[in-house]
């Protein structure tokens, strides 16, 4: 498997908005997968913390069914 091809397998997502109040932490799955339910529109921080790294990310929510977010590459 190429480095391109690694995902955070484990690793403790948290999506937060400060100004909602609100903040929700799941870990994602062996394939990388993580879903978060019931987010209402806004700009939210995305924490993605394994063991060996801690990256932040910018994500806005739509009022939309469902959101995906794109893939974060363990690098």
């Amino acid at each position: 498997m190429n480095d391109s091809a690694k995902v955070y397998a484990g690793a403790a997502i948290t999506l937060e908005n400060k100004e909602l109040g609100r903040s929700a932490t799941v870990y994602s799955g062996a394939d990388g997968m993580y879903y978060l339910r019931n987010v209402p529109p806004g700009t939210y921080t995305l924490e993605v913390r394994t063991t060996a790294a801690l990256k932040k990310y910018r994500v806005v929510i739509q009022p939309k069914p469902y959101v995906d977010i794109m893939p974060i590459p363990a690098k």
